[in-house]
């Protein structure tokens, strides 16, 4: 018998619980690298029923057969399709768990809740937490000079700067690129100082691994198992590393063995303002540091910020992915039409191992001093799904198809673990006359945006750019039949055209409206538009960077 309502967050819980097994496939806990844990399915579990809380946007990567029949599901937030556009902006996580369980004055979480959702869910109802760790555990600390830090960044950009720069020659706008090729002064740590300055912080303690890399230098995969997290104090020349247990040979300094929660009371004084990032520190490590409340900020935001800003100076390596990618999306597709064409029998998941195998030939044809590693890869036909899928091993690729799309991103990185840059980019193979004239259309409309868009524009102003090139065309595209009957371009296509990005996906500043963040120039993001309708999902993306002239292209 159930007590009291329970939110569970633990995938193996999950799983055990509803049969879902397809977790792992999920695609947007890979765009977000410091807030895998919101994006995750949950469990709502109440005294009647069995809730799933599950991402719209996954629709494409599980399947409704796969769970236990009397679990239900709920879709949160929204992807836009053109047959549920009325459907925006969709239910939040918090809005539908409270639709849920009513008027229950409880609610019961686990502990390894991301701290985010715990805060927003307190404000409807009293939380109880199950399954708390030990609070006061004692951790191994140790320092690296921030000197140190950007040094490493440095020599990995300069290691890249060879090759880099023949791969940028092939670009169109080269010329326009050539200066700000060179690796310049790392400025992470002053621009740190200024971000948090700006938001009242004093201190900020990072637990994601992606954030983590950013602060120590160390390689990305290799600190989450070694680490609980970092501690940086505004104007420090120092980062505190806090592990769980001593790790020997590391070359760090090491300060000795602590109570978590006392080694921060001694470094930044018992009044500091403390910044977490609360969509990725759990619920039981956000407690262990035994901060007060009152004294705690939200700083995944101004983290995203602080990486996004700092794009163009990894500019090698996003030139380096983004070529890349490009070229592995055309050898992909032109592999696949070429198959469908004789007839030969493919899957979605063959054409995912011919883009692969395109990325490690050009890791090898240009001797680079790092690899490329796949973050994502939505490959699917229209015929499919109409929501961004990883590529199925059993669907058949044939002439009844009408599109083929595969929208990736790579990250590039380098032999000691550090990701140096990524990749988001988009291509289609289309088979009817209609959705060539779309795919042309969404070129068009790329190119358009990146031509006019200006640092200082905001979200807003570049998607209404994009938009309008659309709303210029609507007779066109009404001629082909490919909109839905007295459907309103301006008004109803909700889908975001563009995004920045800061070594993953997920960012603050995004192609849609109501986004009034503004570019800034070096700034790296990428340009979109996709159109799900009538069995095709066509999709266009290229990548640019902000210059103090506009927008450029760094992939063809």
């Amino acid at each position: 018998m159930i007590g009291l309502p329970q939110l569970i967050s633990n995938l193996q819980v999950i799983a055990r619980e509803t049969g879902l097994r397809s977790a792992e496939r999920f695609l947007y806990p890979a765009l977000a690298l410091d807030a895998q844990r919101v994006y995750q399915p949950f469990l709502l579990k109440t005294e009647g029923q069995r809730v799933l809380l599950i991402n719209a946007a996954e629709r494409g990567n599980f399947s409704l057969g796969e769970l236990i029949p009397t679990v239900k599901v709920r879709y949160l937030g929204y992807y836009f399709t053109f047959d549920d556009a009325d459907d925006w902006p969709g239910t939040e996580f918090c809005s539908a768990i409270a639709e849920i369980i009513g008027e229950a004055a409880e609610l019961e979480v686990d502990a390894d809740l991301v701290v985010g959702y715990y805060f927003h869910l307190r404000q409807q109802q009293r939380v109880v937490i199950h399954g708390r760790k030990e609070k006061d555990a004692k951790v191994h600390v140790y320092s690296i000079p921030t000197t140190d830090v950007t040094n490493r960044f440095t020599e990995s950009r300069r290691q890249l700067e060879p090759f880099a720069c023949l791969v940028a020659a092939e670009l169109n706008e080269y010329n326009d690129i050539v200066p700000y090729l060179e690796v310049t002064e790392d400025n992470r740590f002053s621009l740190l100082d200024k971000l948090m300055t700006e938001q009242g912080l004093d201190a900020l303690w990072l637990s994601s691994s992606l954030n983590l890399q950013e602060v120590t230098g160390l390689g990305f995969k290799t600190l989450e198992p070694k680490m609980i997290g970092a501690l940086y104090v505004k104007g420090s020349d120092e980062i505190y590393l806090v592990c769980p247990e001593f790790i020997p040979e590391q070359g760090w300094r090491y300060l000795g063995r602590f109570c978590l929660a006392g080694f921060l009371r001694q470094q930044i004084g018992e009044t500091a303002s403390l910044g977490i990032e609360e969509e990725n520190l759990t619920l039981d490590a956000y407690l262990a540091l035994q901060w007060p409340e009152e004294q705690v900020g939200p700083a995944t935001a101004l983290l995203r910020q602080w990486r996004e800003e700092r794009t163009g100076d990894d500019l090698l390596a996003y030139i380096l992915c983004s070529v890349a990618t490009r070229r592995g999306i055309e050898n992909a597709l032109a592999w696949a039409e070429e198959a469908i064409g004789l007839k030969k029998t493919i899957t979605e998941a063959d054409v995912a191992n011919r883009f692969r195998a395109a990325l490690d030939a050009f890791q090898t044809e240009h001797r680079l001093p790092a690899f490329f590693r796949t973050e994502f890869i939505v490959i699917h036909s229209g015929t499919r799904t109409y929501y961004p899928a990883h590529p199925a091993a059993d669907y058949g690729l044939s002439k009844h198809i009408n599109s083929l799309k595969i929208d990736a991103g790579v990250s590039l990185v380098n032999a000691k673990g550090i990701l140096l840059g990524c990749s988001d980019l988009a291509r289609t193979s289309v088979f009817t006359t209609a959705g060539e004239k779309i795919y042309a259309l969404e070129n068009r409309a790329i190119q358009t945006m990146l031509s006019n868009a200006k640092a200082g524009m905001t979200g807003e102003d570049v998607y209404l750019i994009g938009l309008s090139t659309l709303v210029r065309h609507q007779s066109l595209i009404e001629k082909v039949g490919l909109i839905p009957p007295n459907f309103s371009l301006f008004r109803q296509y909700h889908r975001h055209m563009g995004h920045i990005l800061g070594k993953q996906e997920k960012s603050r500043l995004t192609f849609r409206r109501g986004n009034h963040i503004r570019l800034k120039p070096g700034m790296i993001g990428c340009a979109e538009i996709h159109w799900p309708y009538r069995q095709h999902c066509i999709a266009f993306e290229d990548m640019f960077l902000v210059t103090p002239a506009g927008l450029v292209n760094i992939t063809c």
